[in-house]
């Protein structure tokens, strides 16, 4: 039985060989005829009807996410320099410290001098201490975009007169930043002065409280509060 199998396989191998030879020279007789048609099964490997495998395509680039979006996502805001220059002026001399970042949860942030510390103090209100004499320290309060100015004014008025007569500075400060102010209000009991400014800053408006006890270490206080203050910019 092993003969007449293996002559079937010999017939079936020979008969295929015929069908190719016979496709061949049917390709080689097209290819004369028209020399601009491909051959099959030959250039690039695709044979005519088989599917063609689509060519892979390059992904697109992810949109850039810009500070303020990323920041409207709770995963972070521009980046800040931990430490800044601070020019303050004390009795006529300016002088250059290094200032501490301070962020606030108010979205502003600002830079401290060596001997403040900054911390919130409750929601809506931070401090500035002045680490040798917690008598000094200055409040920060951001308004609500919708806050009545005259409003504030009127209320920061009221709460000085609980110290002493209420005096407001008109362009006549040292500095000329704060000449700008929406008021700048303070009153004094002989003991203790109190200072109350109400400025916008970068268009955010802002409350500042300022406590000076008078002290010998009151010296170099308002200036040095005035310089951090100038340090504010506004988190998005």
């Amino acid at each position: 039985m092993a003969v007449p199998l293996t002559i079937g396989l010999l017939s079936a191998c020979t008969q295929s060989e015929m069908a190719q030879d016979k496709t061949s020279g049917q390709t080689q007789q097209a290819q004369q005829n028209d020399p601009q048609k491909p051959a099959v099964g030959t250039g690039d490997g695709k044979a005519a009807g088989q599917a063609q495998t689509p060519e892979p395509k390059t992904p697109a680039a992810e949109p850039k996410t810009t500070g303020h979006e990323m920041n409207q996502k709770g995963t972070t805001v521009k980046s800040l320099p931990k430490n800044k220059t601070i020019e303050v002026t004390l009795e006529g001399m300016k002088e250059k410290k290094k200032g501490t970042l301070f962020k606030s949860e108010q979205k502003y942030y600002l830079y401290t001098l060596p001997g403040f510390t900054a911390t919130g103090e409750e929601p809506g209100k931070d401090m500035i201490l002045v680490d040798r004499d917690d008598r000094h320290f200055m409040r920060i309060e951001r308004f609500p975009s919708d806050v009545n100015i005259a409003d504030a004014i009127n209320n920061a008025k009221e709460e000085l007169k609980l110290t002493g007569e209420v005096n407001e500075h008109k362009g006549d400060l040292a500095d000329p930043f704060f000449n700008q102010a929406k008021a700048y209000l303070f009153a004094s009991d002989g003991k203790v002065t109190h200072a109350i400014i109400i400025q916008e800053i970068k268009g955010q408006k802002f409350r500042f409280t300022l406590n000076i006890a008078g002290t010998e270490s009151s010296e170099g206080m308002i200036p040095s509060f005035w310089a951090m203050i100038k340090t504010i910019g506004i988190l998005k």
